[in-house]
């Protein structure tokens, strides 16, 4: 078999593990690949300081040698889907929770495993098997320094809530990150002869409005003269407008009065109320009725008035002089 058809796998060991199961891990995977199988091995917690040859690998088998208490970070997850050749398997050997609990952190449940399985490019995920860590096993968990679990685990709150799964995953038959043009150019089948001898092209209509400057003389317009009667040029007759009442001539406007007449009548009744109004608004003055003064010293002004004169709060005067009262600031129209 030449050596580039050779199968290529990649066992990824644990820190925990022991040399002897890792070495019949990995005999194991080169019987069943052949004997001209290269079977190559690295360190879980290596991989972050390491690269992996891009698509080389068609097989990767990672946390199958005992104890089960390590996780595969999102990161690692990566690497694998990088590292494998397109239809490549990833077979994985994890610790998972049973039940969403707080308690149970680090751990994560099936469901977030397959997710962040398939976030990282793999299809056709399916769990081969799965069962539940007895509390002798999660003792040894705990007592693995270097596991990440060494000192959450807690053998008697995390009994029943906690399994092992086997996990199969398949990259897909194409390299991550690869592209193809999408054939959107669609071929129209030309029709047949017979039917072409009937087909007929018509030129597509604009349907645009257009206005020109001769469409008045196109149309019937109605001519606005014909409109006005011989009637209409006449002037109102207004002898016969309104009625007189006795022997007085003047006359009121009709119902239907269109002469004006209506409207003079309007503004006569505004200029009588006005002028109503006016004369209800004109100061009166009142002549105050001669007193005889008791001390004679009323007309020099109030500094001389006793206290009950008529005269007081009145300007000073000269004797004799006859003396009236302006009432306009007392008149309440």
């Amino acid at each position: 078999m030449p050596a580039a058809e050779r199968s290529t796998c990649l066992l990824v060991g644990t820190p925990a593990a022991k040399a002897a199961d890792i070495v019949a891990q990995r005999e194991s995977l080169a019987s069943e690949a052949g004997d001209a199988a290269n079977v190559s091995f690295e360190q879980l917690d290596r991989l972050s300081m390491v690269s992996l040859p891009k698509s080389h690998y068609k097989k990767i088998v990672s946390g199958a040698t005992g104890p089960a208490c390590f996780m595969h970070t999102v990161s690692a997850l990566g690497q694998f889907a990088t590292a494998l050749q397109p239809n490549g398997s990833l077979h994985l050997t994890e610790p998972i929770a049973l039940v969403e609990d707080a308690s149970l952190s680090p751990l994560r449940t099936m469901t977030t495993l397959f997710r962040d399985l398939t976030l990282n490019g793999f299809i056709d995920l399916a769990a081969l098997a799965l069962w539940v860590v007895d509390p002798v096993e999660l003792k040894v968990w705990a007592a693995t320094p270097t596991s990440p679990l060494a000192g959450a685990v807690n053998a008697t709150a995390w009994f029943g809530k906690v399994a092992v799964v086997e996990v199969v995953a398949k990259k897909p038959s194409y390299e991550i990150g690869a592209s193809t043009a999408l054939p959107l150019k669609f071929k129209k089948s030309a029709p047949a002869k017979e039917e072409t001898s009937r087909i007929k092209v018509e030129p597509a209509k604009v349907s645009v409005w257009k206005v020109s400057a001769n469409d008045e003389d196109d149309e019937d317009l109605v001519n606005e003269d014909d409109l006005i009667d011989e009637d209409d040029y006449l002037k109102p007759d207004l002898t016969d407008c309104g009625t007189t009442d006795g022997t007085a001539a003047k006359k009121k406007a009709c119902k239907n009065c269109s002469c004006g007449l209506a409207e003079m009548e309007a503004e006569d009744e505004v200029r009588k109320e006005e002028e109503q109004a006016a004369k209800k608004q004109k100061v009166a003055t009142k002549a105050v009725p001669a007193v005889q003064s008791s001390c004679g010293n009323c007309y020099l002004g109030d500094a001389f008035r006793c206290a009950s004169c008529p005269y007081l709060g009145m300007p000073a005067f000269q004797p004799g002089e006859k003396v009236t009262l302006s009432l306009k600031d007392d008149l309440t129209v």
